[in-house]
Order: C-alpha cells, then sequence, then structure tokens
C-alpha cells in the first residue's frame, strides 16, 4: 500500500514538474492529471479488465455445457483394435432444469455490475489519492515559497538594525 502511495507521489509529482516546465504560468490543470491516471494507472487498469471478464461471463452463464461424444471399442480378447466385439458412439449432452438457466443469468449480470461499480470505486480511491497528493504539493510549494521570502527579508531587516 506504501509502495502505491509511494508512486502515485512519485507520478504525480513527475507530472505536476513536467506541467510546469511546459506551461508558462507554471500551473498544470488538475483535469490533465485526472485524464493521466485514468489511463495510466495499472490498478485502474487491471479494475477494468476486470470488469470486460465479467461482462464476458454473461453469456457464458446462460449457455448449456459443451456436448460431449465419445467412441469406444468393448470385449477386446487381445491387444488389437480390430478384434473388439462392441463398439459405442455416444453423444451426451447436460440439460439444466429450465429455471436454472435464466437465473445463472441474472447472476452473472449481477456479478458485472458489481465489478463495474467495484472499478468506479477504485478509480475514485485512486484519484482521492491523486487530489492528496497535488493538495500536499502545492502546500509544500507555498510553504517553500513562504520560507524562501522570509530568508530573503531577514538579512535586509539586520542590515537595517546594524545600519540604525
Amino acid at each position: 500500500m506504501r509502495f502505491i502511495s509511494a508512486l502515485l507521489l512519485h507520478v504525480a509529482a513527475s507530472v505536476l514538474v513536467y506541467g510546469q516546465q511546459q506551461t508558462v504560468q507554471g500551473t498544470l490543470d488538475l483535469r490533465e492529471l485526472v485524464n493521466e491516471v485514468l489511463r495510466n494507472n495499472p490498478e485502474i487498469q487491471a479494475s477494468l479488465h476486470q470488469v470486460d471478464a465479467a461482462h464476458a461471463r454473461v453469456r457464458q452463464a446462460g449457455a448449456l455445457d459443451d456436448p460431449e461424444l465419445t467412441y469406444m471399442r468393448e470385449e477386446m480378447p487381445g491387444f488389437r483394435w480390430n478384434q473388439a466385439d462392441m463398439q459405442k458412439i455416444e453423444l451426451m449432452q447436460m440439460f439444466r432444469f429450465p429455471s436454472k438457466l435464466s437465473k445463472q443469468t441474472e447472476i452473472a449480470e449481477i456479478n458485472a455490475e458489481h465489478s463495474y461499480h467495484e472499478h468506479m470505486e477504485k478509480a475514485n480511491e485512486v484519484l482521492a489519492k491523486l487530489r492528496a497528493c497535488r493538495s500536499i504539493y502545492r502546500y509544500s510549494l507555498v510553504a517553500h515559497d513562504e520560507h524562501c521570502e522570509r530568508r530573503i527579508a531577514e538579512p535586509h531587516r539586520s542590515q537595517e538594525f546594524f545600519i540604525n
């Protein structure tokens, strides 16, 4: 968890620095950061793939099982293939109880909807971390600027004190 937070902070800081070099005013639009995170964050991409997989399972849940085709030779007196007395070809298809297919489809649709909501929750979580990192970064810039202004102003005050 700390690694992910540190990685997100590093990405946000590098995007901020790159954006400040790119723009004239030195500000980076939050929309650009959000778009960058939504496109490139591995957690969000993984949850999006889970949503796609859950939607693909909906069709599979309503389908019948695959049929099975079997060929057998029985009562072979020796080990030769053509000496078998009986040959069987079987074709099997498993049919579920009629209401079970529709219920499994409904359950798969509900699971797909849940996975979409989990994806949105993950995206909101990552964006909240991004906003927090951006706030911390902006606060540190303001604090650094104030500290630099104080250090610049302090020598002037001390010189005024000695001059008077």
